[in-house]
Formats: structure tokens, C-alpha cells, sequence
């Protein structure tokens, strides 16, 4: 099954999401052309961006989101599914937990997951700027 990955910007209201652009990849495609990289390439500047994909980012894109969020881009990953089983990537094995939410802020990553709301660890960073709510998304 191919990751598809839709992008988002906050809209001028700042009360919600506008979709902006989208990505789709075969799995085992170049990191350079992944679903995530292509949604993200499309978005305008915003405040932060929001990517929801059926696939955690493999170690690639993983780094080249600690990049962007170093560079000023604060960048949320809502991962649906474990397409790939990218979730190994990121040290969650390879049936890692969905839905789990990626935080790219400052050249750090925060994750969000049930397991992580339980131990109290979950969530954005203090500092990430302010976004609607990612839920109805």
C-alpha cells in the first residue's frame, strides 16, 4: 500500500487547518521523494504546518525534519497508520501504536502517543507555537 501524506497550513482565521497540499509514495521509493517531503515542498510559510500520513517518517525524513525545524519550521506529524512499519525508525519497533503524533520543534522531536500521554511525556514542546487543535483533522 502506498503512504499518503495530506499537508496543512493554519488558515487566516487561525481557528483551523486549510489543506495545501498532498504527497503519495510507493514504499521503498526514495527518501527524496516520500510522501512527506512532497506535501511539505507544497505548503506555504505558516506559523507551523501540519502533515497527517498513514506512515511514521522513515529515518530519513525523520532527519530531514529535525533539519526543517532547526531552519524555524515547526512541523506536526499525525501518523494514522504504520504503513512500512517506519515505526522501528523511531525506536517503537515494527508494530508501533497509532495514532501517534510527531512534534518537530528547535531541532528536537517530540512524540504523542497513548503511551506517552499515560507516562505524562506526551504532548508539543512548551515553546512550539500556538495551533488549532489537529483532532478533526
Amino acid at each position: 500500500m502506498p503512504v499518503n501524506c495530506d499537508g496543512y497550513v493554519i488558515n487566516g482565521g487561525g481557528d483551523g487547518w486549510r489543506r495545501r497540499g498532498g504527497g503519495v509514495a510507493a514504499l521503498g521509493a526514495a527518501a527524496m521523494v516520500h510522501a512527506e517531503r512532497g506535501a511539505f515542498g507544497q505548503l506555504p510559510a505558516s506559523a507551523c504546518y501540519l502533515l497527517v500520513q498513514n506512515a511514521f517518517p522513515c529515518a530519513t525524513c525523520h532527519a530531514y525534519f529535525m533539519g526543517q525545524s532547526l531552519a524555524g519550521h515547526s512541523v506536526i506529524i499525525k501518523v494514522t497508520a504504520n504503513e512500512g512499519a517506519y515505526s522501528a525508525d523511531h525506536g517503537f519497533g515494527l508494530r508501533g501504536g497509532v495514532p501517534c503524533v510527531i512534534y518537530y520543534h528547535a531541532g528536537t522531536a517530540r512524540y504523542d502517543s497513548i503511551t506517552h500521554a499515560m507516562a505524562g511525556t506526551g504532548g508539543a514542546h512548551a515553546a512550539f507555537p500556538a495551533h488549532p487543535s489537529i483532532d478533526a483533522v
